[in-house]
């Protein structure tokens, strides 16, 4: 199997599941769906863009105790078994 295919389905397929952890996780939650001002649930992309961009400005991101929250790590690693194991 060609490694292209494996890095769009490794990083699409962790993009969805990325997005619902950090959604339902207790100690994140409300970062890309959230009560705007007027009381009203919204998507909010530019948060999530933002959340996701961290790790490129926090270096704390790429310490192993901090890799359920960098989208960079999980993503590698779904890749690389996809590419692996399929």
């Amino acid at each position: 199997m060609l490694l292209a295919p494996s890095l769009l389905w490794g990083f699409g397929l962790y993009f969805v599941l990325f997005s619902i952890y950090i959604e339902i996780n207790p100690d994140l939650t409300n970062i890309w769906y959230r009560i705007n001002s007027e009381g009203v649930r919204e998507i909010n992309v530019s948060s999530y863009w933002n959340f996701i961009s961290h790790p490129f400005y926090d270096a704390d991101f790429w310490y192993p105790s901090n890799w359920d929250v960098n989208y960079f790590v999980g993503a590698g690693i779904t890749t690389a078994l996809l590419y692996c194991f399929w």
